[in-house]
């Protein structure tokens, strides 16, 4: 009778796992998940943005110290929405968070190429570092 109980309080992915596959423990699968996605976000998001910042200063015009004051407030943010994502996976969880952060992503990194000047230059490191490696390894 006690092991029915336990079985039924379990979360719906669980359940369906366990009755699929009965003998694996589910933690290794977690893990496993959760080193792939930390190891997908940590190669240095910023080593790659760093390889366009040429490029943007050259078709912007920008100074040098442009170009490095908008790689730092897109740091300086980071920092902050840092606490506000913890809350966030805290509240909604690391799958929700991820897969709703992905769409938000996704739409930082297309400004980033498709930007017109340096504003939407910064709006898209921003919403980058923020949603990119603080996100999915906050989940993670």
């Amino acid at each position: 009778m006690k092991a029915s109980i336990e079985i039924e309080s379990r979360p719906r992915a669980q359940r369906i796992f366990k009755k699929i596959f009965p003998n694996v423990f589910f933690g290794n699968l977690v893990l496993a998940g959760c080193v792939l996605i930390f190891l997908a976000a940590t190669p240095g998001q910023s080593f790659f943005l760093g390889l366009y910042t040429e490029k943007f200063i050259e078709d912007f015009g920008m100074t040098r110290a442009t170009a490095s004051s908008i790689f730092a407030s897109a740091f300086v943010c980071s920092a902050f929405a840092v606490q506000v994502i913890g809350k966030i996976i805290d509240r909604f969880g690391p799958t929700r968070t991820i897969c709703f952060a992905a769409v938000p992503y996704l739409c930082g990194i297309a400004l980033t190429c498709t930007a017109s000047g340096p504003p939407a230059v910064a709006a898209g490191f921003i919403l980058t570092r923020i949603l990119g490696p603080d996100g999915i390894d906050f989940a993670a």
